[in-house]
């Protein structure tokens, strides 16, 4: 049986990458032997993988990588060769120096899964440090992993493009969409005027679009609501409720904290929205789209359009055009038989994400590396 050591950052919150990893490993386990390593131990793990998915940890605390380098090194090493890893499969951009780092001294298969968008690792001006950083690890993506893994096929490209990985040397392959976001779907509820947002709150997220965008929508329709739901860096939030205060949407736009029960909150809103500044694969879209709301989202160059299909179920804006944004939210506000449409078609193209189809690629990626 092959033997399979996931690598990510930590697994105490209920985000993106966690999920995914439950939902693989759900699966996964059932024919090979999954193992999960995390860097750090961040306190109580936030979904509950299966009982034969083993965990280790290499610090209790986050580090320094210069105070933790050459300890990592060898705790990593002991696990693989102790545990008799044959394939790491690193999950995400944060955790891959290490790992990639170790095939210089192990004869091990790795892959290497972006959750992430290279536009989004160079959105902000970067320090020499900073740039220096990504030099390596793109160097060391290219030449150590075995497969590179990303969400979509723009990112494959990307990668193609801008860092000359080969082509057989990468693939893309959507995250699952959760099996029980189709439990206990109820009817669109066309006379809500609700809208909701789902998201960490951090630059990457873009809510100051959001905050730009709901002022032109609410001066419309001030009988509407938008809620956030998602914690997440504290300056940015604060930074989040000034602007809320300062353009009188106390009223409008609420911050609604982390909810253990989104799955079933999705049914009592009427639009959703993202205006992020760079994705992967957003797992929220997917969820908006199981629920079969319709979306209203920037077009970044990752993840947006590979589930919305523009002027069929939501409408792609050009990225960061808030007015637009606005004047197409305010649309299907006023046009309740569009919102409903929208939510009717929206299951039109989900099959490309299912469990299925999906573990399948993974399965065939893990079985020709073996």
């Amino acid at each position: 049986m092959i033997n399979i050591l996931f690598i990510t950052h930590s697994f105490n919150k209920k985000g993106g990458i966690e999920r995914v990893i439950k939902l693989k490993t759900d699966v996964l386990s059932n024919k090979y032997k999954c193992n999960l390593l995390l860097l750090y131990n961040l306190g109580v793990i936030a979904y509950n993988l299966k009982s034969n998915i083993k965990i280790f940890y290499l610090n209790k605390k986050i580090k320094r990588v210069r105070e933790s380098f050459l300890c990592n090194i060898l705790k990593m090493r002991s696990i693989i060769k102790e545990n008799s890893i044959d394939i790491m499969i690193i999950e995400g951009r944060g955790v891959n120096f290490i790992p990639l780092l170790l095939k210089l001294f192990f004869d091990i298969k790795i892959i290497f899964c972006d959750h992430g968008s290279l536009d989004g690792y160079s959105s902000t001006k970067l320090t020499f440090k900073q740039n220096f950083c990504n030099f390596l690890d793109y160097f060391f993506i290219k030449n150590l992993a075995d497969k590179i893994v990303t969400l979509t096929e723009s990112e494959k490209y990307n990668y193609i493009n801008k860092i000359g990985v080969k082509n057989e040397k990468i693939t893309n392959i959507y995250n699952i969409i959760d099996d029980d976001l189709f439990k206990n779907i109820s009817d669109y509820d066309c006379n809500s005027k609700k809208i909701i947002t789902v998201s960490r709150l951090d630059f990457a997220k873009g809510l100051e679009y959001l905050i730009e965008v709901a002022k032109l929508v609410f001066a419309k329709h001030p009988d509407w609501q938008w809620d956030i739901y998602g914690d997440g860096d504290k300056k940015y939030k604060n930074k989040i409720i000034n602007l809320i205060e300062q353009n009188d949407l106390q009223n409008h736009v609420i911050l609604q904290g982390n909810r253990s029960d989104i799955y079933d909150l999705y049914q009592n809103y009427s639009i959703y929205v993202m205006t992020s500044r760079y994705e992967g694969l957003p797992m929220v879209l997917l969820e908006a789209k199981a629920k079969k709301l319709p979306i209203v989202s920037f077009d970044i160059n990752s993840g947006p359009s590979d589930i919305i299909r523009d002027g069929i179920d939501g409408f792609l804006i050009n990225p960061f055009d808030c007015q637009k944004m606005a004047d197409k939210i305010c649309e299907l506000i006023e046009n309740p038989e569009l919102r409903q449409k929208f939510s009717d078609n929206a299951h039109g193209n989900i099959d490309k994400f299912s469990k299925e189809k999906i573990i399948k690629q993974w399965c065939d990626l893990i079985d020709s590396l073996s």
